[in-house]
């Protein structure tokens, strides 16, 4: 959990004093605040509760969960300046094969979205295959695969998915971003 919090470069502080208040957490607890509140800066906290459902009867079963202060969150997006985007078009899915791109295909899908650039990536560890046809249902406008060969060369192909072109970016989202508007102005 901390590693992907790191490739998303989320500020964080490690609290191994940090209670919740309820009993029936399981190892992590976490809050989330933001300094555009004041004194009352938690806006959302949970955690894992891993035994709960068993406690009540059922399967074992991992769980996690958040309580959320809506009118603290909309207080901190009104302050943030943040804009919902417009358009709720997927403009790249991002597929993967292997752990290292994972990682990878993570941390990029993250800086597309922080760069208002909708993206998508597999949570499931899935294969590409069956990435790329989830590419196809949420009707992706691009798709890019990470595998060991991209990791190592640092260069994608960037797949334009209703007409099959294809064409080559630097993996990172600022190069992929680009080309795909070069591409947009060039087809245009």
């Amino acid at each position: 959990l901390l590693s992907l919090l790191q490739i998303l470069n989320v500020n964080l502080e490690v609290d191994k004093k940090l209670v919740r208040g309820f009993d029936y957490y399981t190892d992590t607890a976490f809050e989330i605040l933001s300094g555009e509140l004041g004194a009352q800066n938690a806006v959302l906290g949970g955690g894992r509760y891993n035994n709960l459902i068993e406690q009540f009867g059922g399967k074992p079963t991992p769980a996690i969960g958040f309580g959320l202060g809506i009118e603290r969150l909309l207080i901190m997006i009104e302050k943030s300046g943040f804009i919902f985007p417009s358009d709720d078009t997927l403009q790249i899915y991002v597929a993967y094969t292997g752990d290292v791109a994972q990682d990878i295909a993570f941390g990029l899908t993250n800086e597309l979205r922080v760069n208002n650039f909708s993206s998508e990536t597999d949570y499931l560890k899935r294969s590409v295959k069956a990435q790329l046809k989830e590419a196809n249902r949420l009707n992706a406008k691009y798709a890019i695969v990470i595998g060991e060969t991209e990791t190592t060369s640092g260069e994608v192909i960037i797949k334009r998915m209703d007409s099959g072109i294809e064409f080559q970016s630097k993996l990172n989202a600022q190069e992929i971003i680009s080309n795909i508007k070069l591409y947009e102005n060039q087809t245009s």
